[in-house]
């Protein structure tokens, strides 16, 4: 990730500028490539499982996602 130039941003009265990419996504705040079909999501999946996509330690069950800890973040 890059270094803030200029700008703050905050989410629940946090600043969050230059701080790393985990906290920041612990936080909610989410990228989405201007070309997300080709570089953030998977065609085959449903819109659940790629919400879930960099979030595995949350999600997943050793190398299987858990949808049942999905379905209760929906």
């Amino acid at each position: 990730m890059q270094k803030v130039d200029s700008g703050t941003y905050f989410i629940d009265n946090d600043e969050l500028e230059n701080k790393t990419p985990k906290l920041i996504k612990e936080k909610g705040l989410s990228h989405i490539p201007e070309d997300r079909h080709k570089r953030a999501t998977i065609d085959d999946f449903t819109v659940e499982e790629n919400m879930a996509l960099g979030l595995q330690d949350q999600y997943s069950k050793g190398a299987l996602l858990d949808y049942s800890e999905i379905e209760k973040k929906n």
